[in-house]
C-alpha cells in the first residue's frame, strides 16, 4: 500500500492513513525525502507509528533532487546514533539521485 502526504493525511473526514494501516494490520516502510528537516520529520513519524502500535520495518531516504550538498553525508551516521534512542527503527537505506549512479565504462 502506498499513501501520499504523510501518515496523518485524512482518507475521509475522520479516518486517516494510520487508521487504514491499523485496520489492515500491515507493517510500514517509511520513505522520506532527503533534505533539511528529514531526521526530525522521520523520527516524529516513526515515533507516532510506534505509539499507535504500528510496526515500522525500515526507513528509505530518497534523494529526489540530486543536490551536491552537505546534507547527504551526515544523515546516515546521524540516523544510526539517534534512532537507537528515539525510535525502534535501525534499518536505513539512502537512495541516490539517478544522475549520481555510477555509469558503466565501455
Amino acid at each position: 500500500m502506498e499513501e501520499a502526504g504523510g501518515i496523518l493525511v485524512p482518507v475521509t473526514r475522520n479516518f486517516f492513513y494510520t487508521d487504514l494501516i491499523k485496520r489492515w494490520q500491515v507493517p510500514v516502510l517509511v520513505v522520506a525525502r532527503l533534505g533539511l528537516g528529514t531526521i526530525n520529520h522521520t523520527l516524529l513519524t516513526c515515533r507516532y507509528l510506534k505509539q499507535e502500535g504500528i510496526r515500522v520495518v525500515g526507513v528509505i531516504l530518497n534523494d529526489l533532487e540530486g543536490k551536491k550538498d552537505s546534507l547527504r553525508k551526515p544523515i546516515p551516521t546521524s540516523w544510526r546514533g539517534i534512532s537507537k534512542s528515539h525510535s525502534s527503527v535501525s534499518s536505513l537505506t539512502l537512495t541516490l539521485h539517478p544522475k549520481d549512479y555510477p555509469t558503466a565504462q565501455p
